[in-house]
């Protein structure tokens, strides 16, 4: 292992180097259990880049152990949360945002300083921005994930309380579809992916996603039901249930042939 003097551009245990024949920078860090010294290209030739991925690398994937609110940058808390949570789920792009929105306005910010009384600054720039109480509510609602998963990961000892109530909740939608709009929605259609989805989604109220990833073999024709959660995906909260089929949905699944529904 090189001593540690000689480890350029090191953070976090973690340095650049270059692998015998190669031009391109390397992540580089002292595997304690095989005791090798490992490396994993950073995808670039210039030194510049290669120390900012190497901070940005470690800053989404290196190991934090218990670091005071005092001592901890938000902006580390946001980024481990996206990087390792929310990019991952299908509503990682709304996260991302959110999350930006939150670094733009605590540039630097420490999270101890991420108190009630900035928070309430946080929200009146959001509505300057033109936002609504229910976007602003989600805003909050990402920054606070991200910093109670730095806390139960024990990569900080506490977690300021994100308090959503700044951001009322929006009032219910009573939007109801007329029958003759829905007609007008089955007159557009003029694809036959088109008027499956529409079928289905009157037939299921399921979400996009359900209705999209539904396929044949998701159906019990004897027993007249569909399932919407395929064998081996995790139900989450937005459960998806097994729904009894009307006789129109029945009648058209049945003329289908095997694989996705839309």
């Amino acid at each position: 292992m090189r001593e540690k003097k000689d480890r350029l551009g090191e953070v976090g245990g973690y340095w650049l180097s270059k692998r015998r024949g190669s031009q391109a920078w390397c992540r580089t860090w002292f595997d304690r259990a095989t005791r090798q010294t490992c490396r994993a290209s950073l995808g670039t030739e210039d030194l510049d880049e290669a120390k900012l991925a190497l901070a940005a690398w470690v800053m989404a994937n290196g190991r934090i152990e218990r670091k005071h609110p005092e001592d901890a940058f938000a902006e580390t808390c946001f980024v481990r949360y996206y990087e390792q949570h929310a990019r991952h789920q299908a509503s990682g792009e709304q996260a991302r945002y959110g999350l930006k929105l939150w670094s733009e306005y605590f540039p630097g910010a420490l999270v101890s300083e991420l108190m009630l009384d900035k928070q309430r600054l946080f929200v009146a720039w959001l509505r300057g921005r033109g936002l609504s109480d229910g976007y602003i509510r989600r805003v909050l609602a990402v920054g606070k994930a991200a910093l109670n998963r730095a806390q139960r990961e024990n990569e900080i000892t506490c977690a300021p309380t994100i308090l959503l109530a700044l951001a009322p909740e929006g009032e219910p939608r009573e939007r109801i579809l007329a029958i003759g709009e829905m007609a007008g929605l089955f007159n557009s259609a003029t694809e036959p992916h088109q008027i499956g989805y529409l079928i289905m989604a009157v037939g299921t109220i399921a979400r996009p996603e359900a209705i999209l990833e539904a396929t044949t073999f998701l159906v019990n024709f004897d027993a007249r039901l569909i399932r919407l959660n395929p064998p081996g995906r995790h139900q989450n909260k937005k459960r998806r249930p097994t729904l009894p089929l009307c006789d129109t949905l029945l009648s058209f699944l049945r003329y289908l042939p095997s694989g996705p529904i839309v």
